[in-house]
């Protein structure tokens, strides 16, 4: 299967929808709320599931909705939220109620969902990866033998995500590792929201960036300079658990076995430039 991803990178995915990202603008911050958290009721008969999710599932998940909807009825709403805007609503004195389903992109906002007592932790599942890219717009033309040599070449902005959102808080765990971040900080620009830093690589010249590879199947304007090694980073595996009191619902599973289990939906994750499960789940790959 991993063969398979430099190629789906040269190709826009046919089809494939788009849209920018949706949620709140609370401050980021990593605490888990102290008190007891609230634990989320089951949705009236015939209301959709409600979803929290990383921006970086927006494309994927609208993408499969009709699909779910065909093997239960109601179907999912998705609230889209950056990691920093989750962990700070959690950590409200009075958070608000729970989804039926959190998405996540990062183990540290799992470790944050487990210890404030927000999740059935047993129904957590990995149901895709994903890797990072380094970036430009189709055309421009840049090329780097290594991660480290990006300073080098000339160009008037290097677009990173904010730690608040996930591909920002992998892409300066790369750069960190490599050794560049602070040959790059005279060109470092910041962007607190995924959609924000997708923005700032389309339609303007002369930028460089990392974002997710699946970002830029899903984006025709972008291409992709090099992929980042592994080594740099935390792998990027995207995690489906049911909220807390929500383990046992039959359209809460039903939406975590779509996820992770079905072959067909697995097929159509990796035709978004995912990674699929298996995939995902090696090791230092």
């Amino acid at each position: 299967m991993r063969w398979l991803i430099p190629a789906l990178l040269l190709i826009p995915l046919a089809g494939c929808p788009s849209g920018g990202e949706d949620g709140g603008t609370a401050p980021e911050t990593a605490t888990p709320a102290a008190a007891t958290p609230a634990v989320s009721s089951a949705p009236a008969a015939g209301e959709p599931l409600l979803i929290w999710a990383d921006p970086l599932l927006h494309v994927v998940l609208e993408g499969l909705r009709d699909e779910f909807e065909a093997r239960y009825a109601p179907g999912y709403s998705a609230l889209y939220l950056e990691r920093g805007e989750l962990t700070a609503r959690l950590a409200e004195d009075e958070p608000p109620p729970l989804p039926d389903i959190f998405v996540i992109a990062d183990q540290e906002v799992f470790a944050a969902l487990r210890e404030g007592g927000f999740i059935d932790e047993a129904t957590a599942r990995t149901f895709a990866g994903d890797r990072l890219a380094l970036v430009q717009q189709v055309g421009e033309g840049y090329e780097a033998g290594s991660l480290f040599d990006v300073y080098k070449l000339r160009f008037d902005q290097f677009a990173l995500g904010e730690e608040g959102t996930a591909v920002g808080y992998y892409g300066e765990q790369a750069l960190l590792t490599e050794g560049c971040f602070d040959r790059l900080a005279d060109r470092l620009v910041r962007y607190g929201r995924t959609s924000e830093l997708i923005g700032a690589l389309s339609g303007v010249p002369r930028r460089l960036g990392i974002v997710c590879a699946s970002t830029v199947v899903q984006r025709a304007e972008l291409e992709v300079v090099m992929l980042i090694s592994e080594k740099l980073h935390q792998d990027i595996r995207y995690q489906a658990m049911a909220a807390s009191g929500r383990g046992t619902d039959e359209g809460v599973a039903t939406l975590l076995r779509f996820l992770s289990e079905e072959e067909e939906i697995q097929t159509l994750m990796a035709g978004y430039g995912l990674l699929d499960r298996d995939e995902a789940l090696i090791e230092n790959k």
